[in-house]
């Protein structure tokens, strides 16, 4: 995270993301690592590249550098 200019103003951007994600209904869950060096996000959407589109819009995105992607069913 050293590496980041400016990085409260990311992370200020970053959870506005976030939450008006979470206010649309695509964002079901966020976890940040507790080292803050990696999170999940845990999202609604049609098909992985959605997904990745809406990940690529991210304040931080260039910035990752590894993403990992899974689709799962929500069982309960």
């Amino acid at each position: 995270m050293d590496r980041i200019p400016n990085l409260n103003d990311l992370l200020a951007k970053e959870f506005a993301h976030a939450n008006e994600w979470k206010a649309k209904g695509i964002l079901n869950h966020l976890f940040v690592k507790s080292d803050n060096t990696g999170a999940m996000l845990v999202m609604t959407a049609d098909d992985i590249d959605k997904a990745k589109e809406l990940v690529a819009t991210l304040p931080m995105f260039s910035y990752f550098e590894k993403v990992d992607y899974s689709y799962i069913e929500d069982e309960f």
